[in-house]
């Protein structure tokens, strides 16, 4: 018989722990084992478990939040694209350039060109219009 004091914890639990610190400090150059160990899994356990929830490994979602993070900071600052990339964990601005292009279709400074001569703002996925709601 199951002891209801003690319900058993969902394992989805290990990966929502895990989002939650990334996004918390989004500029940490977060290793496996440090991720890993906020799961209270095995570096290979937790690399498994993340991509059955999200499809991508640890790192790309990292990535993912990466270009996310700065797409808002360039839709809401004015700060050097440079200091927003260290903003968000990226030390080479170049490599920040690189994988937002890759994600989004475009370099961050066209993507902010592009927000700031909108009348409203796109999502940066699909491209469409956005309420102030929505956030890519």
């Amino acid at each position: 018989m199951r002891n209801l004091a003690h319900p058993a914890h969902h394992p989805y639990d290990a990966v929502t722990a895990v989002e939650a610190a990334v996004c918390a400090d989004i500029s940490h150059r977060w290793t496996l084992s440090e991720l890993a160990a906020i799961a209270h899994l095995s570096p290979s356990g937790l690399g498994q478990l993340f991509t059955k929830v999200h499809g991508v490994s640890p790192f790309t979602w990292i990535t993912h939040q990466r270009v996310r993070e700065m797409a808002r900071l360039l839709r809401e600052t004015r700060q050097p694209v440079r200091d927003i990339a260290r903003a968000v964990g990226w030390t080479n601005q170049a490599h920040a350039a690189q994988q937002f292009r890759k994600l989004t279709g475009r370099s961050p400074t066209e993507y902010r060109s592009e927000v700031r001569q909108a009348a409203v703002v796109v999502c940066l996925w699909c491209g469409q219009p956005v309420e102030d709601s929505h956030s890519p």
